[in-house]
């Protein structure tokens, strides 16, 4: 059976479900650079059918070349912005799991399957960059155990 990802077009816009890794070590975070120079966490859609920890655990797979195990979930994050590509709005569901840290996982090559870059980013020095999402530059310094539900409203 293919396996079309959660997302959809109606009336209104578009909708998808994605899932997000916050990967750390040794205070720093591990990021996907996209060749417009802009900076985003490794992950992707949910299959229809498909839990958002399957997805996470594939996704993290693809785009790392590594296997890892998910520690908990940390944020789910609605955001909702305006699509210039597709000239639609759309509204995204997405949960941000934090994983398990793998020690000495920065000092490792990692090879995934995006055509984009990893990198690690050093989590005292995010506020300069231009990072999505952008409340990772505030969340990520001053963590807390307990799930955050975050609304973001961006043009």
């Amino acid at each position: 059976m293919d396996r079309a990802d959660l997302t959809f077009r109606n009336d209104g816009g578009d909708f998808s479900l994605r899932v997000r890794a916050i990967i750390l070590d040794g205070g720093r975070l591990l990021m996907v650079r996209h060749p417009l120079g802009y900076y985003y966490p490794v992950g992707g859609r949910v299959h229809m059918g498909e839990s958002s920890v399957d997805a996470l655990l594939r996704e993290v797979q693809e785009e790392t070349g590594v296997a890892m195990e998910i520690d908990r979930l940390g944020f789910l994050h609605e955001n909702f912005f305006f699509d210039e590509k597709r000239g639609a709005n759309h509204h995204e569901i997405a949960l941000y799991y934090y994983m398990r840290p793998l020690p000495g996982l920065s000092a490792r090559r990692l090879c995934g399957s995006s055509g984009d870059a990893l990198c690690w980013l050093p989590l005292d020095a995010l506020a300069p960059e231009r990072l999505y999402p952008t409340f990772f530059k505030t969340r990520l310094t001053e963590p807390s155990d307990r799930l955050e539900h975050i609304f973001t409203w961006e043009n």
